[in-house]
């Protein structure tokens, strides 16, 4: 998996910073209406923003972010200092020793960067193993079949633009569909108002898992219903949707 450090860290909020959190925080909750929800795991959890908003809505439940990037992990942490009911920690799920969550999240596109079948595996089996009796696992991910028919291309956008600003990000896929492998080379660029300029580069490495595979192995790794929905609406997926979220039990 990726482990996004230093300045992809510093600048991930302000590149995706147009994200509609808000709409994925509501699908979720509205899941775990169906669900006693007492402690919810966050995969993968990034800078914290999901799991930071859900606990401030949902004060009586107990929130874990974990994910492998300390730089994430310590801007999730500078985020939460106000919150009683979320803690983050710098680690792996596999050496990640809470367990019993009602709830496991792993959101925007986590499994895309899970390289090879059997790490994919392990990762359902692992978050299998820490869900208690009933728990529900809720994650989002590319359609492999969506993202085939409409590779992504190069592309320069300005990401965030302020009085201070402004943060334009320029990306080059390489893409192996043999293998269903996209790498992303990124090259991000600041100018501020003052004249200076700062840029850095980063190369994402995605997998275009196919709907199909994802469900053959969740139900290898134990979950015996698995639902797929069209981006944070409860309305049934088809292969042009872009993006798609399971629900797994």
């Amino acid at each position: 998996m990726q482990n996004y450090a230093k300045d992809s860290a510093k600048y991930y909020d302000l590149v995706h910073h147009k994200k509609d959190y808000l709409s994925e925080v509501l699908f979720l909750e509205r899941v775990w209406n169906d669900y006693r929800i007492k402690k919810v795991l966050d995969v993968g959890c990034g800078t914290g923003n999901h799991s930071v908003m859900l606990a401030k809505k949902n004060p009586k439940f107990s929130f874990f972010g974990i994910d492998m990037s300390k730089d994430m992990i310590d801007i999730a942490k500078s985020k939460s200092s106000e919150v009683n009911n979320v803690q983050f920690h710098n680690v792996s799920i596999q050496n990640f020793h809470e367990n019993n969550f009602n709830a496991i999240i792993s959101m925007f596109y986590v499994i895309n960067h899970i390289l090879s079948l059997s790490e994919l595996i392990s990762f359902f089996k692992d978050m299998r193993k820490k869900l208690a009796v009933g728990g529900v696992l809720i994650f989002d991910c590319w359609n492999g079949i969506a993202s085939v028919r409409d590779l992504p291309k190069t592309t320069t956008r300005t990401r965030y633009t302020d009085s201070a600003l402004t943060l334009k990000t320029t990306c080059v896929p390489e893409i192996d569909l043999f293998n269903s492998f996209i790498k992303m080379k990124n090259k991000v660029e600041l100018l501020m108002t003052s004249g200076e300029y700062h840029f850095y580069n980063e190369v994402l490495c995605h997998v275009m898992w196919s709907p199909k595979i994802i469900k053959e192995v969740l139900n290898i790794a134990g979950f015996k219903t698995v639902d797929c929905y069209k981006t944070y609406e409860f309305k049934q997926c088809n292969e042009n949707d872009f993006k798609i979220i399971f629900v797994c039990k």
